[in-house]
Formats: C-alpha cells, structure tokens, sequence
C-alpha cells in the first residue's frame, strides 16, 4: 500500500476478495495512533496529478490492524522477518501479516458484479475474433 495515494479504501477492495486470509506485507509506523502519512512526492511521482502523486504513503500500525479488524479479519500474525528475506537494512518498518478469517465474513460495498463492457465482449468475442481476422477491410461511414 506504500504506493497507493488512498490505502484504506484499497485495504477494503482486497480484503473484499479475500475469503479466508490475506497476506499483507508492506511498511508501518508505530505512532501509537491512528495516523496515515504521506511523504513529499518524489522524482518519480513529482509531475502526477493529485492525489497520486503522493507516491509513498504509510499507515499506522493502530490504523492498520484496526481497519483489518473491522474488515472481518479474526486473527492477525505477525511472520518474524529471517535471514533468507530482503536484507535486514532494507527491511525496515516492512512487516509480513498473515491475516485469517475464521467466523466474520467481510460484507464490502465493492461492487462485485462483472464489468458489463467485459461482459458483452465475453459474449461476443467470438463474433469479434471473426471480424477482425476476415480478409475484409473495416470502414467507418
């Protein structure tokens, strides 16, 4: 979620496809306090339209494993890191959770349906497929 300019609500569409477990690894500050903060955007997201251009965001970890409380998640664990991961150095506020649901479903406001684009190109693709491989030239009057 380091890179994603609304993190909770990305939080929610994930945890709503997730039936029993999501595994989250990404960074954390431990303020002691619900808190999201968004740093200076960089080189790399300097010239992006607002609000992506704050390419690096970090949550609390309060925020964090309060949000995936609410979100249906019963039981949070935390991987400790090990040698054969990222270096120490690199690995920093970056946690890896294993978040489980074992009774609480997640009932999200995410829409869950199919695309209806997506949805007639399924139904058509075949019908499209032979259009585009005919011989025949495409005009638009």
């Amino acid at each position: 979620m380091l890179h994603v300019s609304d993190p909770l609500y990305f939080l929610s569409f994930v945890a709503s496809r997730a039936k029993k477990a999501l595994f989250y690894f990404g960074n954390m500050l431990n303020k002691g306090e619900y808190s999201i903060q968004y740093i200076e955007p960089n080189r790399y997201y300097r010239d992006k339209p607002f609000p992506i251009g704050f390419g690096e965001v970090v949550v609390s970890r309060e925020l964090l494993f309060k949000s995936l409380d609410l979100l249906g998640f019963d039981e949070i664990i935390e991987i400790p890191w090990t040698e054969s991961w990222l270096p120490k150095s690199w690995y920093g506020t970056q946690k890896a959770l294993l978040c489980i649901r074992k009774e609480r479903p997640y009932s999200s406001h995410h829409k869950t349906s199919p695309n209806p684009m997506v949805t007639w190109i399924r139904e058509h693709s075949k019908k499209i497929g032979r259009l585009f491989s005919s011989s025949s030239s495409i005009t638009m009057d």
